[in-house]
């Protein structure tokens, strides 16, 4: 597991993927970061102190990593609420209601694709693909000529 903690900032990121606003009321006051690769990592103060290098997480990172967790939970059941399916027996749709589900769908798109964007995102991945198929996306809503009832996603990069 990769995991940062941006105590100011009050924010978690696990395997890139980040959520801000967290209590993280336990991180110590003097803690600026913390680092986390797998096995290993350092903590990063703000009073000077030097790097403090780790091979255990701190009781302190763990509670900032169930913050994480219940965020990423909440999250994942918006989604699901999010993304039921549209077409439902003896219902007709508005197009402005077909409309709002194809940018729901769309917005989940670009969240799942975000960490190509991040700085560290893996130097393997082709960011300039990525960049275009989440332009794609954000156009997609607004194609004069777009299957409200059979909307044409754009494929994301192989990579």
């Amino acid at each position: 597991m990769k995991l940062t903690i941006i105590s100011q900032d009050k924010t978690v990121y696990k395997n890139n993927k980040a959520f801000n606003k967290l209590n993280l009321s336990t991180v110590p006051s003097n803690i600026h970061a913390l680092q986390w690769n797998e096995t290993q990592g350092h903590i990063e103060f703000n009073d000077n102190k030097p790097n403090e290098i780790i091979t255990e997480l701190p009781s302190w990172a763990n509670d900032c990593l169930a913050e994480w967790e219940v965020a990423n939970a909440h999250e994942l059941n918006l989604l699901a609420e999010l993304n039921k399916p549209i077409i439902e027996a003896n219902i007709i749709y508005t197009d402005q209601e077909k409309l709002a589900h194809i940018r729901v769908q769309r917005d989940k798109r670009l969240l799942d694709s975000d960490w190509t964007q991040l700085l560290d995102a893996p130097a393997s991945i082709d960011k300039e693909a990525w960049a275009v198929y989440r332009q794609l996306l954000r156009d997609l809503p607004s194609q004069p000529d777009l299957n409200l009832d059979l909307p044409n996603f754009p494929i994301p990069p192989s990579n």
